[in-house]
Parts: structure tokens; sequence; C-alpha cells
């Protein structure tokens, strides 16, 4: 894996989709530099991203806490940058236990979360900046839990930062995106 300032994996067109992005150990206030070869078609890239001071953590919350929604739900979170685009999913979620494994392997996965996909209702939230924090209503909350037997909720706040950068006259994106989940139970 590169570190900061060290150049990331080459190999023209095939660069996003080889490249194991989620394997990069986040280093704040660091620069990551990334370079692919370029083709026929686009010019060799060299290009920084830097990283903010703090990683996206959900604050306020902890996994698998046990909440009440009688005053609504804050969901707090600090980190990333104050220009980054905030969005916060809140889903059903169902706790459940494989009798033989996700693979039929016997593995314990009593505390595996899955979405209910007959029922899909969600909340989301998108904010043009870091606000830091939501408050969800409890009718919003009570109106998303009506019709389904399930109290798990996942909370999902995710952070990004996104720019432009002209190389040889094209124009490439550059973002970086960070998450943070918990699972709470409504009681």
């Amino acid at each position: 894996m590169p570190s900061p300032g060290d150049n990331g994996m080459s190999g023209g067109h095939r660069f996003f989709s080889a490249f194991p992005f989620s394997q990069i150990t986040f280093h704040p206030d660091a620069a990551y530099t990334f370079s692919a070869t370029g083709s026929d078609v686009f010019p060799a890239v060299l290009s920084v991203l830097h990283t903010p001071q703090n990683l996206l953590t959900i604050s306020n919350l902890s996994d698998g806490q046990d909440v009440s929604i009688d005053d609504g739900l804050e969901i707090r979170w600090t980190g990333a940058t104050p220009r980054s685009k905030i969005l916060v999913a809140v889903t059903i979620g169902h706790r459940f236990d494989f009798r033989n494994g996700a693979r039929g392997d016997k593995t314990d996965l009593q505390n595996s979360v899955r979405l209910n996909f007959e029922n899909f209702p969600i909340i989301i939230k998108t904010y043009k900046q870091n606000i830091g924090s939501v408050t969800l209503s409890k009718a919003e909350l009570s109106d998303m839990l009506k019709d389904v037997d399930s109290k798990t909720l996942a909370l999902n706040v995710s952070a990004i930062d996104f720019e432009k950068e002209q190389i040889s006259e094209k124009m490439i994106g550059k973002m970086i995106r960070m998450h943070d989940r918990i699972f709470v139970t409504i009681q």
C-alpha cells in the first residue's frame, strides 16, 4: 500500500478498477500521491489527494446502543472537513444468525445485520457542508418503523470531498469519501 507522499499503482485504463482503495490506511493531514501511465486517449496522471485532520466518526452513539426516540434521535459526528458534503442515511436492519453460516461453514454470525429488502424504509438527508449533527424527529422515525417488525436501525454518515483538476487539457475528478456506521436498537 502506498504511504502518504508515495506513488500509487499505475495501470492505464485499469488503474481505478485494480487499485484497492478500501485498503488505504487513513493518515491525518497527509498527501497521497497517485499516478497512472495514461493511454492514447488519456494523458498520464500524477495527482495528489489531501486528507482531513480527522477521520469521520459518529461521536454521540455507540454500536449496539439502546436508544429512545421520544425526543427524536440526534446523530453527531466529528472529523472530515468543514466543506465536506454530508450524507446521513438511516435504514432498517434485522439481527439474525445463519444456522449453517453464510457459506455453509457453520460460522457464528449472530451479530450480523442485513437489510430487510421486502420493505425498505429509509431516511436520507444531504447537506452541502459539514454541519456536525442532525436530529431526526420522533415522527420521522415512527413513520419509518410503523410497518416493520424490526427495532434495529443502521445509522450511516458519509462525508465526501470532491475537487476537479486539469491535467493536459483534460479534467479529472478527485474524491475522498469517509464513512462511519453503527447500529442502534429503539426501545
